[in-house]
C-alpha cells in the first residue's frame, strides 16, 4: 500500500489552498457590496440604425391624432429622440396631462418581461436639454407598469422641484410617500449624455437600486445612487415593462412646460 502523506506536508497543502482561495478575486455588487451573483446575461441592446422603433413594443404619442405631422420619436443616427409639444395632450387625464414615449423592449420581435424574483439591470445614456424643466406636478422620464392591468408607475425617473432647484430622482413611486433611491441636482446634467442604470427585482416587496452618472458610460463619475427594499413593483401575474421619454403634468407653471426633447442611446437589459 502507499506510503500515507506526511502530517507537514498535509498541513503545508491545506495552507496553500487557503492562500490560494483568498487571493481569488471576488466581485462585489457595485449597490450593495454583497457576493456578486454569476455574470448577468445581455438580452436586449438595440441598434437604432437598423432596430429603430421595432426595438420596443409600441409608441405611445399623440393617441388622439390631433397632429399627424408631427414626428415624435425618430432615430437619429446612434440614438433616439423623443419630442413633445407644449399644446400636445394625452387621451387620458382630461386634458391635463402629455405624453411621448415607448414601452418595453423588444428581441428579434419577442418582447422581452420582467417577472417577480428576476433581477434585471436597465442602462442607457441620455441627453436632457435646457428646455426640458424640473416640474410641480409630475415629469416621469422612466416609468415601470404591468401591462395587463396598467399597474403603476411603480418606479420612476423624475423630474421634479423644490422651488427654484429642479431635481433628477429614481423613485419606488408606489410606496408610501414615493421615497427616492437616488437624487441629485438636475441642472448640472443638462446639455450632456449621462448615464442611467437601474437594477430591479420585481415583487411586492421587490428590490430596486440607481445609478446616476454625470457622464456617458458606466465609467462616467457618478453623481447618485441608493437601493431600497420593499419596493412595490409587482408583476401582479404577468410582467413589469419599462417606458421611456416624456410624461408629465400640464398644471405646473406654464414657463416649465415648454417644447422639448429627449435623446437616449446604447440601451443595454442584463438579467443574472
Amino acid at each position: 500500500m502507499p506510503e500515507s502523506l506526511p502530517q507537514f506536508s498535509r498541513r503545508t497543502a491545506l495552507r496553500t489552498l487557503a492562500v490560494t482561495a483568498l487571493a481569488a478575486p471576488i466581485a462585489l455588487h457595485p449597490l450593495t457590496s454583497a457576493f456578486a451573483a454569476p455574470a448577468a446575461t445581455t438580452l436586449w441592446h438595440p441598434d437604432p440604425a437598423t432596430d429603430g422603433l421595432k426595438a420596443f413594443e409600441g409608441i405611445e404619442a399623440d393617441r388622439g391624432g390631433k397632429h399627424p405631422d408631427r414626428k415624435y420619436v425618430v432615430v437619429e443616427g446612434d440614438h433616439y429622440r423623443f419630442n413633445i409639444w407644449k399644446d400636445d395632450r394625452d387621451t387620458t387625464g382630461g386634458g391635463d396631462r402629455q405624453r411621448t414615449e415607448s414601452k418595453g423592449m423588444v428581441h428579434n420581435g419577442a418582447a422581452l418581461k420582467m417577472t417577480n424574483g428576476e433581477t434585471w439591470t436597465i442602462s442607457y445614456d441620455m441627453y436632457m436639454p435646457s428646455s426640458l424643466h424640473g416640474t410641480s406636478k409630475f415629469t416621469h422620464i422612466f416609468q415601470t407598469k404591468t401591462p395587463s392591468t396598467n399597474g403603476g408607475p411603480w418606479v420612476t425617473i423624475d423630474l421634479s422641484r423644490s422651488g427654484s432647484t429642479e431635481i433628477i430622482q429614481a423613485r419606488a413611486y408606489a410606496n408610501s410617500g414615493s421615497p427616492a433611491i437616488a437624487k441629485t441636482d438636475l441642472a448640472p446634467l443638462r446639455d450632456k449624455w449621462i448615464n442611467i442604470s437601474l437594477t430591479l427585482t420585481p415583487g411586492s416587496k421587490g428590490v430596486a437600486g440607481a445609478i446616476i452618472r454625470s457622464g456617458a458610460g458606466s465609467s462616467a463619475p457618478i453623481a447618485a445612487q441608493g437601493r431600497l427594499t420593499n419596493v412595490t413593483i409587482p408583476d401582479q401575474g404577468d410582467y413589469v415593462r419599462p417606458k421611456w421619454g416624456i410624461y408629465r403634468s400640464v398644471q405646473s407653471a406654464s414657463s416649465d412646460i415648454l417644447d422639448t426633447y429627449l435623446l437616449f442611446k446604447n440601451y443595454t437589459a442584463t438579467k443574472n
